[in-house]
């Protein structure tokens, strides 16, 4: 019998985690015999899909989204071209300058890439970078010359961060559910569905399909994997999933 592979589900973005429950939905419909051993829970599981569906139309439905996506993007353009100050200084001729740019540079290269992250994550970075540029490497900062460009990064992402709060304080007044909430249920779904698709696979050795669907069911989690090794770094990865409680029966 084939073990269905691990997926740290928390680490899929929304769009991207509906789409992956949407596809294990469909896989198990599509086999008589897989639904019939799990068909209580995979209606769950359809139904908190069509939750997020909802939820996340809304979502793009929102002026404060496009607004969002703009804040996004000038935040970015001071991010970067802060950064691009920093590079060019490693070629100034005043050695202090060059030590010092690659000082920060250093930092910069610590919190990542920004392209690879989320909004919460990018918002969570910036907020830990200006913090350490304006109090651990304040005399660096100043002595460059770039206390203006920290300040209006600062400026940039406590504005994005307002817009974010206020389209989520819209959301919740719209719809009832969060995205969180939707997951966190779905997630217990999708692994007591995993652990009984193995379960009838095991006891039934005899029945071809369970195999084809946990092959295909595979597939679909290892595009995933491939997905989150190229974001966060193939070391960057928990392997251990959430499961439900002992006893949990859904």
């Amino acid at each position: 019998m084939s073990d269905i592979k691990k997926l740290y589900l928390p680490h899929l973005r929304n769009e991207e985690w509906f789409e992956f429950m949407k596809q294990i939905v469909k896989l198990i419909k599509d086999d008589n015999a897989s639904y019939a051993g799990t068909s209580p829970q995979i209606s769950e599981l359809s139904g908190y899909c069509d939750q997020a569906d909802l939820a996340l139309k809304q979502q793009m439905k929102s002026p404060l989204t496009a607004e969002l996506v703009s804040l996004d993007a000038q935040r970015e353009r001071l991010y970067n071209g802060l950064k691009l100050q920093l590079e060019s200084m490693t070629h100034h001729f005043t050695e202090s300058y060059v030590t010092n740019a690659y000082t920060l540079l250093d930092l910069f290269k610590n919190y990542g890439n920004l392209r690879k992250q989320s909004y919460t994550e990018e918002t969570g970075t910036i907020y830990n970078l200006v913090k350490d540029l304006q109090e651990k490497y304040s005399e660096i900062v100043s002595g460059m010359g770039l206390t203006d460009w920290v300040l209006n990064l600062k400026t940039a992402n406590d504005n994005f961060l307002t817009k974010l709060q206020n389209r989520d304080a819209e959301k919740s007044e719209k719809y009832p559910f969060t995205m969180l909430e939707i997951r966190r249920e779905a997630d217990l779904r999708y692994h007591y569905i995993i652990k009984k698709m193995e379960a009838l696979a095991l006891v039934h050795s005899d029945v071809d399909t369970y195999e084809e669907v946990i092959g295909k069911i595979n597939a679909a989690i290892e595009r995933n994997r491939i997905l989150l090794a190229h974001r966060y770094g193939k070391n960057a990865l928990p392997n251990t999933p959430i499961t439900p409680e002992p006893g949990t029966d859904f």
